[in-house]
């Protein structure tokens, strides 16, 4: 699943080198924690949240049939000083 969401995520964005998915691992469950440059962040939530609801939606869909349960986080990279 993480090769999906680096696929999608990374055509949705203007800056793909920046886009950091780290996966986290417990039993039956795996978290994703996307990390994007500020400016992409709306490009990944979409209006009202409709695209990352839409990923989230697929990767349930996934989930069940595996006995997975994904969920995806998405965070804006921190600036650097």
């Amino acid at each position: 699943m993480i090769k999906f969401l680096k696929i999608t995520i990374k055509n949705l964005v203007e800056n793909p080198a920046e886009v950091v998915i780290n996966e986290f691992v417990d039993e039956n469950n795996i978290h994703y924690e996307v990390c994007l440059k500020p400016e992409d962040f709306g490009r990944v939530i979409g209006k009202h949240g409709q695209i990352i609801d839409s990923i989230r939606q697929i990767l349930k869909v996934v989930g069940k049939k595996k006995k997975i349960n994904y969920s995806v986080e998405v965070k804006q990279h921190l600036a650097k000083n």
